[in-house]
């Protein structure tokens, strides 16, 4: 991965190795299931449980 910025004639420039795919797919599953089970337990939680 490479980032390239420039600003009033100064490039900064960043590189790295991109993360592994498996743990990309890992870092998605947990952000998926906190997207999905926040308002789920928010609904159970209003029902006074």
């Amino acid at each position: 991965m490479r980032i390239r910025l420039e600003h009033n004639g100064t490039i900064f420039e960043y590189e790295r190795r991109p993360m592994p795919e498996r743990r990309f797919k890992a870092l998605c599953t947990l952000a998926a299931a906190w997207v999905y089970a926040g308002p789920w337990l928010r609904c159970v939680m209003s029902q006074g449980w």
